[in-house]
């Protein structure tokens, strides 16, 4: 499969709690696409696009999944949810700001940075 993989961990919270992992919905994992503005550095004179790594890119990034991959057991995912790109190095955390369905057979999450401890 075209793209890499995504951790995607439900989230829960309330006015009281900090978000936190979702007992009732374990953790699951699917192919995606990510797609991450890179940064235009400037290095001796010479512009060029950054890596798409998380490290040196913007501050939102979106993460797109064929619709056919989710069931009950594996929900679209929410606003808050977290989503953990395993294949890269340090294993960047994206914090889900929301999922929309485009019209055809995909499902496309706008996401920004995450760093507390459970993302």
């Amino acid at each position: 499969q075209f793209g890499e993989l995504v951790m995607i961990t439900a989230m829960t919270a309330s006015a009281y709690v900090a978000g936190k992992p979702d007992l009732a919905i374990p953790p699951y994992t699917l192919t995606g696409l990510v797609d991450v503005d890179a940064s235009v550095l400037t290095v001796a004179g010479t512009r060029y696009k950054a890596k798409q790594d998380a490290s040196l890119t913007g501050k939102r990034a979106t993460v797109s999944f064929r619709k056919e991959l989710f069931s009950e057991d594996m929900p679209i995912p929410q606003k808050d949810w977290i989503l953990t790109l395993v294949e890269r190095p340090d294993a960047p955390k994206f914090r889900v700001s929301y999922s929309r369905a485009d019209g055809g057979d995909r499902i496309h999450c706008l996401v920004e940075p995450s760093a507390n401890e459970f993302g």
